[in-house]
């Protein structure tokens, strides 16, 4: 898995699956993700129910490619 740390634009939190807020599949595309396809898009902040929480996006390598943050 690689990294990429950036504040970049991602697709809102409410628009994605399960699997995409849980980082198994990619927050642009739905692929599933590996160990060795994960690109982590670094830990981000939501507010829910009025508290603020982490969530941790991960996308493949293409999308990572056709999204530069």
């Amino acid at each position: 898995m690689t990294d990429l740390q950036s504040s970049g634009e991602l697709p809102p939190v409410a628009t994605l699956s399960r699997e995409q807020r849980r980082g198994v599949h990619c927050v642009w595309c739905s692929a599933a993700l590996s160990v060795r396809t994960a690109v982590n898009l670094g830990a981000r902040e939501i507010a829910v129910f009025g508290t603020t929480v982490q969530w941790f996006p991960r996308c493949c390598i293409s999308c990572r490619d056709s999204h530069p943050e």
